[in-house]
Order: structure tokens, then C-alpha cells, then sequence
């Protein structure tokens, strides 16, 4: 937020589209995997089977028990 956060929105939109993980959505939009999106930042297939699994767990309980969090 601080370093993005004053940022013109057009600025940002520009500033996103130069991410490697941004696609043209061809006058679109297009939904971003989180997997993408770690891979992009740099981590490993492990990292990110990690946190896909404790993704999972998580909805997995908050299911379970609503209250979770």
C-alpha cells in the first residue's frame, strides 16, 4: 500500500500489464492463477504446491467449522 498505493489507477493498470504474469485479455479480462503469479515471483514447484495444499486445507475447514479463520 505504500508503494503502490498513491499511484494513479491508470498508472497502476500500466504498470501491472508489464508484470510477466499478465496476459492480454484481448479487450477482456481474464482471471490471474495464484499459481501464476508465484511462479512469476519465483517459486519453486514445491512452494507452490505448498501453499495450493494449505489453500485447500484451509477451505476445507472453514467448511467444516464457519468460524474458522
Amino acid at each position: 500500500a505504500e508503494r503502490y498505493g498513491p499511484l494513479d489507477r491508470w498508472v497502476l493498470r500500466d504498470f501491472s500489464h508489464t508484470l510477466p504474469e499478465w496476459k492480454d485479455p484481448q479487450g477482456s479480462s481474464i482471471t490471474i492463477a495464484p499459481e501464476e503469479i508465484l511462479k512469476a515471483a519465483g517459486k519453486s514447484d514445491e512452494d507452490i504446491e505448498r501453499v495450493a495444499a494449505d489453500a485447500q486445507n484451509l477451505i476445507f475447514m472453514k467448511k467444516l467449522i464457519p468460524s474458522f479463520s
